[in-house]
């Protein structure tokens, strides 16, 4: 199957390939944590992903770039990129859903200000089955 774009202009997909892209505001001490969906592991088997967080409050940002893949309901990842304009902004968990994706989940860092404002876009390159 081959699909350019979605109606919101978020996903790219190919026959082997799908790229999508998932936007994350959140504000310290309001909404701490928030999640973005990589993958459904019974139609894909990886992701490339890669994420900037950037505190519009201060500047800052953090761009981390992540290798994802799963077994038996269990998602293995390393973490091999690692670049930071100050102090850490966000810390990365991942997981499966009980839909049945993989998917990456951030929280914000303690010594972040209070209401400081954090942007984070994820852009995933899934490999199909």
């Amino acid at each position: 199957m081959v699909k350019l774009f979605d109606t919101d202009l978020k996903t790219i997909e190919y026959n082997d390939l799908r790229i999508s892209t998932v936007d994350i505001p959140l504000v310290k001490d309001t909404a701490d944590v928030g999640a973005a969906t990589l993958y459904n592991v019974n139609t894909e088997e990886s992701a490339k992903v890669y994420c900037v967080a950037h505190n519009t409050t201060t500047g800052d940002k953090e761009f981390i770039e992540f290798a994802v893949i799963d077994k038996s309901g269990t998602v293995y990842f390393s973490e091999y990129g690692n670049i930071k304009t100050g102090a850490d902004l966000i810390h990365a968990t991942f997981d499966i859903d009980s839909l049945f994706n993989a998917r990456v989940t951030f929280t914000l860092h303690d010594d972040l200000a209070t209401n400081d404002v954090v942007n984070i876009n994820v852009v995933s390159y899934n490999q199909k089955k």
